[in-house]
């Protein structure tokens, strides 16, 4: 959208036939970014899936405080949409901290 924001969707149909039965599944995804400036930057991505009913949702966080160092945020969940109630299931948190000394 601009040289900050980033916005994506995408949707992807498959209909699979088998000699036991057929059936079709359905995916549903976006994004959206965001970078503060070259060093701060954001991410926030979703996705749905029919076939195992399920939301997964992924968070990013990206920052460079000097050149050589990073630090990383990422926070993963998974929400049940089965029998049409939302049901979170499963959280995880990540982060990593690389730092570069000199002297």
């Amino acid at each position: 959208m601009n040289k900050h924001l980033n916005l994506t969707a995408d949707y992807e149909r498959n209909e699979l036939k088998f000699p036991e039965g057929n059936f079709v599944t359905h995916e549903t995804g976006g994004k959206i970014e965001y970078a503060f400036n070259p060093k701060l930057n954001t991410s926030f991505y979703g996705q749905w899936n029919n076939d195992d009913e399920e939301i997964m949702l992924n968070f990013r966080l990206s920052w460079i405080p000097k050149i050589g160092s990073d630090f990383y945020l990422a926070v993963n969940q998974k929400i049940s949409t089965e029998g049409s109630q939302f049901k979170v299931e499963d959280t995880v948190v990540l982060s990593k901290l690389v730092w570069r000394f000199t002297y």
